[in-house]
């Protein structure tokens, strides 16, 4: 009599992963260099992201990478690393770091096997930072590009979001 093999967590959590991306019509696309990294594009509203995925069977944690190409002038580096700053100190759960020698920044997360339970709570880090990095594109867009500060420019996104969602607001009431 054999003894089965209990199934590897790392195997598990990668096939709810792959299947839960079906359902949501994702094409993951596996890493040809590393075994346990799947690349996601995604579309917000204000940009194109590439969500990356890692599995680590060691540690046994699932690393979630969202990545925004940013093309900024060098002179603005230190009010996009303001901005930055000002931005992780919003966020407990994630950080974004900005990759100056290839142009482009990161929201990252790290979530823990036994924290993640169901893969909905993957998902869940997964789709809060593509919604938060996607939130701030077009601050990065403004101090990349030299037209305004960190703080000009996170102060006029929040006031654009706010002027949606009072449109939105207006729209669903009674005539």
């Amino acid at each position: 009599m054999t003894t089965k093999e209990k199934p590897n967590e790392t195997s598990r959590i990668i096939q709810l992963f792959l299947d839960n991306c079906k359902t949501r019509d994702y094409h993951p696309e596996k890493d040809n260099e590393f075994d346990f990294r799947y690349k996601i594009r995604i579309w917000g509203e204000n940009g194109y992201l590439t969500s990356i995925v890692t599995f680590d069977a060691v540690k046994e944690y699932v690393f979630v990478q969202v990545i925004l190409i940013l093309n900024f002038l060098k002179s603005t580096l230190s009010e996009l690393c303001k901005l930055t700053n000002e931005i992780n100190n919003k966020y407990v759960s994630s950080k974004l770091v900005i990759n100056t020698e290839e142009n482009y920044v990161a929201l990252e997360a790290i979530k823990r096997y036994a924290e993640i339970g169901a893969i909905k709570y993957l998902w869940k880090d997964i789709d809060l930072a593509v919604d938060i990095l996607d939130f701030y594109i077009p601050a990065f867009h403004l101090v990349g590009y030299g037209t305004m500060g960190a703080d000009k420019a996170l102060e006029t996104v929040e006031r654009l979001s706010f002027a949606d969602e009072m449109e939105e607001a207006m729209e669903e009431l009674p005539n």
